[in-house]
């Protein structure tokens, strides 16, 4: 299939339509934004005819975008609001990043992978994203100086969530990530109250593994 021959519009709406509803996930602006954000233009150009299959997708040789609907139920289940700083952990090309600020978020892209950095930068500034940005750091030292955060999504599995990315919430703020819960991997929130952590299970999903999360450097629940 030839990438000039593929509607990718059309493929937006089918995505919506075939996965993101069908999966659950009913926040309606979540389905407006993924229906009209290019999601082709962050994978790799061999990947482009299946930018909206129901899997990850590379955006390099070692990074992949998660399934469209997984990304919705993270976003969803982070209950993300027009007017939150977002800090977007392992964004990659910034795929998520531009979907958060579409949502309204002011979105803090962190990649430790800086070629993913200069291509995801590159392309937020052609589609003209301005309330986000793509910073080049370490995924489990997240960017403390711009927080703290009403919302931290980590871009896919981690098998410890990092004491230092829960540190950078603010008060009520929910980090997203997919991790292991009673030997399931699941979609889980992680909720700041007062000086604690309160964690929940929202729903069970597979997702590759974030690189930088080694657990020495890490805190475990």
């Amino acid at each position: 299939m030839s990438d000039i021959a593929i509607d990718y519009q059309r493929a937006r709406i089918n995505m919506v339509e075939s996965q993101v509803k069908p999966g659950g996930v009913r926040n309606m602006d979540i389905w407006d934004v993924m229906s009209v954000i290019p999601r082709e233009l962050f994978v790799e150009t061999s990947q482009k005819p299946v930018a909206y299959m129901d899997k990850q997708v590379a955006m390099s040789p070692e990074r992949e975008l998660l399934a469209p609907l997984t990304f919705a139920l993270l976003i969803e289940a982070a209950g993300v609001q027009a007017g939150d700083l977002v800090m977007d952990v392992a964004c990659g090309t910034g795929y998520s990043t531009a979907v958060l600020a579409a949502l309204g978020c002011a979105v803090v892209g962190v990649d430790q992978d800086e070629a993913l950095c200069e291509a995801g930068s590159q392309i937020l500034q052609d589609l003209g994203v301005d309330s986000g940005a793509i910073i080049h750091g370490s995924h489990a030292a997240g960017q403390a100086k711009q927080g703290p955060y009403d919302v931290i999504l980590i871009n896919g599995y981690v098998s410890v969530v990092p004491q230092n990315l829960l540190d950078q919430l603010a008060p009520g703020g929910r980090l997203v990530c997919v991790t292991t819960h009673n030997e399931t991997s699941c979609g889980m929130i992680f909720t700041k109250i007062n000086d604690s952590i309160s964690q929940s299970v929202a729903f069970e999903t597979l997702a590759a593994e974030v690189p930088g999360f080694e657990k020495e450097l890490s805190f475990s629940f």
